[in-house]
């Protein structure tokens, strides 16, 4: 999507991301492993940690 909105004007900015499950029973759980771009973002007890996708 970044590819195509980049037509020539200011490179395209990711603000927010969201996770979402579905409808159909309820979730417990945490996300590991969210890439976006060139970063990976595992979400722990004790906050967030990133680290470089290589």
């Amino acid at each position: 999507m970044k590819t195509a909105l980049n037509d020539g004007d200011a490179q395209p900015t990711i603000h927010t991301a969201a996770v979402g499950k579905g409808r159909d029973n309820m979730w417990i759980g945490s996300v590991d492993g969210m890439r976006i771009n060139r970063a990976i973002y595992g979400f722990e007890a004790t906050g967030a940690k990133t680290r470089r996708a290589g």
